[in-house]
Protein backbone atom coordinates (compact mmCIF):
# COMPACT_ATOMS: atom_id res chain seq x y z
CA UNK A 1 0.00 0.00 0.00
CA UNK A 2 3.04 2.38 1.01
CA UNK A 3 4.64 1.80 -2.56
CA UNK A 4 1.46 2.28 -4.20
CA UNK A 5 0.94 5.58 -2.63
CA UNK A 6 4.83 6.98 -3.27
CA UNK A 7 3.78 6.00 -6.97
CA UNK A 8 0.65 8.16 -7.03
CA UNK A 9 2.23 10.82 -5.43
CA UNK A 10 5.56 10.60 -7.75
CA UNK A 11 3.36 10.76 -10.74
CA UNK A 12 0.98 13.84 -9.54
CA UNK A 13 4.46 15.68 -8.97
CA UNK A 14 5.83 14.83 -12.09
CA UNK A 15 2.65 15.73 -13.91
CA UNK A 16 2.34 19.17 -11.88
CA UNK A 17 6.06 20.24 -12.65
CA UNK A 18 5.52 18.92 -16.17
CA UNK A 19 2.47 21.00 -16.61
CA UNK A 20 3.99 23.95 -15.17
CA UNK A 21 6.84 23.80 -17.77
CA UNK A 22 4.53 23.45 -20.13
CA UNK A 23 2.50 27.00 -19.21
CA UNK A 24 5.53 28.25 -18.99
CA UNK A 25 6.99 27.27 -22.61
CA UNK A 26 3.51 27.82 -24.43
CA UNK A 27 2.18 31.40 -22.35
CA UNK A 28 5.59 32.32 -21.77
CA UNK A 29 7.26 34.46 -23.97
CA UNK A 30 8.22 37.82 -24.65
CA UNK A 31 5.78 40.52 -24.98
CA UNK A 32 5.10 43.69 -27.18
CA UNK A 33 7.40 46.35 -26.59
CA UNK A 34 6.73 49.92 -28.08
CA UNK A 35 9.03 51.06 -31.13
CA UNK A 36 12.22 52.51 -29.65
CA UNK A 37 13.01 56.54 -31.17
CA UNK A 38 16.49 56.41 -30.21
CA UNK A 39 17.45 53.49 -31.72
CA UNK A 40 14.98 53.49 -35.09
CA UNK A 41 14.97 57.43 -36.03
CA UNK A 42 18.89 57.25 -36.66
CA UNK A 43 18.16 54.57 -39.78
CA UNK A 44 16.09 57.47 -41.82
CA UNK A 45 19.45 59.40 -41.68
CA UNK A 46 21.73 56.68 -43.05
CA UNK A 47 22.94 57.36 -46.67
CA UNK A 48 23.23 53.92 -48.05
CA UNK A 49 24.23 55.45 -51.66
CA UNK A 50 27.68 53.96 -51.20
CA UNK A 51 27.28 50.78 -49.23
CA UNK A 52 28.66 47.86 -51.35
CA UNK A 53 26.50 44.83 -52.15
CA UNK A 54 25.86 42.04 -50.42
CA UNK A 55 28.41 39.60 -51.10
CA UNK A 56 28.32 35.77 -50.03
CA UNK A 57 30.40 32.73 -48.86
CA UNK A 58 28.98 29.27 -47.72
CA UNK A 59 28.98 28.07 -44.09
CA UNK A 60 29.80 24.59 -43.76
CA UNK A 61 26.11 23.38 -43.55
CA UNK A 62 25.79 25.09 -47.08
CA UNK A 63 23.85 27.83 -45.64
CA UNK A 64 24.74 30.88 -47.84
CA UNK A 65 25.63 33.82 -45.65
CA UNK A 66 26.04 37.51 -46.09
CA UNK A 67 29.18 40.19 -46.26
CA UNK A 68 29.85 43.74 -47.65
CA UNK A 69 33.70 44.25 -48.50
CA UNK A 70 35.24 47.27 -47.88
CA UNK A 71 38.64 48.12 -49.96
CA UNK A 72 41.39 49.70 -48.17
CA UNK A 73 41.97 53.30 -49.92
CA UNK A 74 45.15 53.17 -51.88
CA UNK A 75 47.70 53.99 -49.32
CA UNK A 76 49.65 51.09 -47.41
CA UNK A 77 47.75 48.38 -46.05
CA UNK A 78 47.01 48.05 -42.40
CA UNK A 79 45.76 44.67 -42.31
CA UNK A 80 41.91 44.20 -42.27
CA UNK A 81 39.03 44.62 -39.97
CA UNK A 82 35.74 42.08 -39.91
CA UNK A 83 33.26 44.18 -38.41
CA UNK A 84 30.36 42.21 -35.99
CA UNK A 85 26.98 43.98 -35.64
CA UNK A 86 25.25 44.17 -32.67
CA UNK A 87 21.44 42.76 -31.56
CA UNK A 88 18.72 42.68 -34.32
CA UNK A 89 21.04 44.79 -36.44
CA UNK A 90 22.84 43.69 -40.14
CA UNK A 91 25.83 44.54 -41.71
CA UNK A 92 24.09 47.90 -42.69
CA UNK A 93 24.37 49.20 -39.26
CA UNK A 94 28.44 48.92 -39.44
CA UNK A 95 28.34 50.96 -43.22
CA UNK A 96 29.67 54.60 -41.66
CA UNK A 97 32.24 52.44 -39.28
CA UNK A 98 33.78 49.94 -42.26
CA UNK A 99 33.78 53.28 -44.52
CA UNK A 100 36.34 55.05 -41.76
CA UNK A 101 38.18 51.84 -41.37
CA UNK A 102 38.74 51.98 -45.42
CA UNK A 103 39.78 55.05 -45.35
CA UNK A 104 42.39 54.69 -43.04
CA UNK A 105 43.86 51.67 -45.24
CA UNK A 106 42.42 48.82 -43.50
CA UNK A 107 40.13 46.54 -45.66
CA UNK A 108 37.25 46.11 -44.13
CA UNK A 109 34.16 43.52 -44.45
CA UNK A 110 30.97 43.80 -42.33
CA UNK A 111 28.94 40.27 -41.54
CA UNK A 112 25.66 39.50 -41.23
CA UNK A 113 25.65 37.60 -38.32
CA UNK A 114 23.52 34.12 -39.15
CA UNK A 115 20.01 34.95 -38.26
CA UNK A 116 20.19 38.69 -39.43
CA UNK A 117 20.21 39.79 -43.17
CA UNK A 118 20.95 37.62 -46.04
CA UNK A 119 22.17 35.19 -43.29
CA UNK A 120 20.27 32.05 -42.91
CA UNK A 121 16.94 32.12 -41.28
CA UNK A 122 15.98 35.25 -39.48
CA UNK A 123 16.14 35.09 -36.12
CA UNK A 124 17.41 31.66 -35.50
CA UNK A 125 20.74 29.18 -35.35
CA UNK A 126 20.79 25.49 -35.43
CA UNK A 127 22.94 25.48 -32.60
CA UNK A 128 24.98 26.62 -30.13
CA UNK A 129 28.50 27.38 -31.54
CA UNK A 130 27.17 27.62 -34.73
CA UNK A 131 28.16 31.70 -35.08
CA UNK A 132 31.98 30.84 -34.32
CA UNK A 133 31.58 28.19 -36.78
CA UNK A 134 30.28 30.52 -39.37
CA UNK A 135 32.83 33.09 -38.47
CA UNK A 136 35.82 30.53 -38.81
CA UNK A 137 34.45 29.45 -41.70
CA UNK A 138 34.46 33.15 -43.10
CA UNK A 139 38.00 33.66 -42.09
CA UNK A 140 39.16 30.78 -43.79
CA UNK A 141 37.30 31.49 -47.10
CA UNK A 142 37.91 34.66 -47.71
CA UNK A 143 41.62 35.10 -45.83
CA UNK A 144 41.47 38.61 -44.76
CA UNK A 145 44.96 40.90 -45.00
CA UNK A 146 47.17 40.50 -41.66
CA UNK A 147 47.47 41.50 -39.42
CA UNK A 148 43.31 41.07 -38.91
CA UNK A 149 40.84 42.54 -35.81
CA UNK A 150 37.83 41.77 -34.88
CA UNK A 151 36.02 44.55 -34.01
CA UNK A 152 32.74 43.86 -32.29
CA UNK A 153 29.56 46.17 -30.93
CA UNK A 154 27.04 45.90 -28.33
CA UNK A 155 26.05 42.47 -28.46
CA UNK A 156 28.79 42.08 -31.37
CA UNK A 157 31.55 43.13 -29.06
CA UNK A 158 29.95 40.09 -26.54
CA UNK A 159 30.30 37.47 -29.52
CA UNK A 160 33.84 39.16 -30.16
CA UNK A 161 34.77 38.19 -26.42
CA UNK A 162 33.29 34.80 -26.59
CA UNK A 163 35.41 34.24 -29.63
CA UNK A 164 38.42 35.73 -28.21
CA UNK A 165 38.09 32.99 -25.27
CA UNK A 166 37.78 29.88 -27.99
CA UNK A 167 39.72 27.79 -29.71
CA UNK A 168 39.92 29.66 -33.04
CA UNK A 169 40.82 32.75 -30.99
CA UNK A 170 44.26 32.75 -33.43
CA UNK A 171 42.32 33.30 -36.34
CA UNK A 172 42.91 37.02 -35.10
CA UNK A 173 45.43 39.07 -34.48
CA UNK A 174 43.96 41.56 -32.21
CA UNK A 175 39.88 42.18 -30.89
CA UNK A 176 38.17 45.68 -30.19
CA UNK A 177 35.32 45.73 -28.39
CA UNK A 178 32.70 48.74 -28.91
CA UNK A 179 30.30 49.24 -25.81
CA UNK A 180 30.19 45.30 -25.52
CA UNK A 181 27.46 43.46 -24.19
CA UNK A 182 28.32 40.61 -21.62
CA UNK A 183 25.30 40.14 -19.93
CA UNK A 184 22.05 40.89 -18.91
CA UNK A 185 23.54 40.91 -15.22
CA UNK A 186 26.54 42.90 -16.02
CA UNK A 187 26.60 46.30 -14.26
CA UNK A 188 26.75 47.80 -17.31
CA UNK A 189 23.15 46.43 -18.65
CA UNK A 190 19.80 48.15 -17.86
CA UNK A 191 16.89 46.60 -17.24
CA UNK A 192 15.16 45.40 -20.55
CA UNK A 193 18.00 47.08 -22.13
CA UNK A 194 16.89 50.61 -21.27
CA UNK A 195 13.02 49.60 -22.95
CA UNK A 196 15.24 47.61 -26.10
CA UNK A 197 13.96 44.30 -25.31
CA UNK A 198 10.99 42.12 -23.70
CA UNK A 199 12.28 39.08 -22.74
CA UNK A 200 10.15 36.16 -22.20
CA UNK A 201 11.90 34.90 -19.18
CA UNK A 202 9.40 32.09 -17.91
CA UNK A 203 9.55 30.42 -21.54
CA UNK A 204 13.30 30.77 -21.15
CA UNK A 205 13.55 28.84 -17.80
CA UNK A 206 11.03 26.43 -19.45
CA UNK A 207 13.64 25.45 -21.92
CA UNK A 208 16.88 25.77 -20.46
CA UNK A 209 15.34 22.73 -18.09
CA UNK A 210 14.19 20.49 -21.16
CA UNK A 211 17.63 21.62 -22.59
CA UNK A 212 19.70 19.70 -19.75
CA UNK A 213 16.84 16.95 -20.08
CA UNK A 214 19.02 16.84 -23.96
CA UNK A 215 15.57 18.31 -25.14
CA UNK A 216 16.20 20.75 -27.90
CA UNK A 217 13.82 20.25 -30.50
CA UNK A 218 12.12 23.90 -28.92
CA UNK A 219 14.91 25.98 -29.18
CA UNK A 220 14.05 27.84 -32.32
CA UNK A 221 10.61 29.14 -30.01
CA UNK A 222 10.85 32.98 -30.10
CA UNK A 223 12.15 34.57 -25.95
CA UNK A 224 12.77 37.58 -27.01
CA UNK A 225 10.72 41.43 -28.72
CA UNK A 226 12.78 44.51 -29.82
CA UNK A 227 11.39 47.95 -30.07
CA UNK A 228 11.09 47.95 -33.42
CA UNK A 229 8.62 49.82 -36.15
CA UNK A 230 6.91 48.31 -38.49
CA UNK A 231 9.31 49.92 -41.15
CA UNK A 232 12.88 48.99 -39.12
CA UNK A 233 10.88 45.23 -39.33
CA UNK A 234 11.77 45.05 -43.22
CA UNK A 235 15.60 45.33 -42.32
CA UNK A 236 16.59 44.40 -39.03
CA UNK A 237 15.70 41.08 -36.74
CA UNK A 238 12.34 41.89 -34.65
CA UNK A 239 12.81 38.61 -32.81
CA UNK A 240 15.32 35.83 -31.58
CA UNK A 241 14.72 32.44 -30.59
CA UNK A 242 16.11 30.91 -27.71
CA UNK A 243 19.05 29.40 -29.46
CA UNK A 244 20.34 32.77 -30.52
CA UNK A 245 19.44 33.92 -27.74
CA UNK A 246 21.96 31.85 -25.96
CA UNK A 247 25.24 32.72 -28.13
CA UNK A 248 24.21 36.88 -29.05
CA UNK A 249 22.40 38.46 -26.86
CA UNK A 250 23.77 36.42 -23.61
CA UNK A 251 27.65 35.22 -22.62
CA UNK A 252 26.22 31.81 -21.17
CA UNK A 253 28.07 30.94 -17.59
CA UNK A 254 27.43 27.23 -18.29
CA UNK A 255 27.08 25.16 -21.26
CA UNK A 256 22.90 24.25 -21.39
CA UNK A 257 23.26 22.50 -25.00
Amino acid sequence: MKLYRFIFITITLVSIVTAIIALAIVCGGPGKVPPLASVNNPFHGLDKSDIPKIEHYQGRDGTTLGYRHYPRSNILSKGSVVLIHGSSASSESMHVLAKQFSAQGFTAYALDIRGHGDSGTKGTIDYVGQLEDDLSDFMKTIQPASPSTLVGLSAGGGFALRFAAGENQTLFHSYLLLAPFLSQSAPTSRTDGGGWVSVGIPRIIGLTILNNFGIHQLNNLPVMNYALNDEAKKFLTPTYSYSLKLIFALIPTTKTI
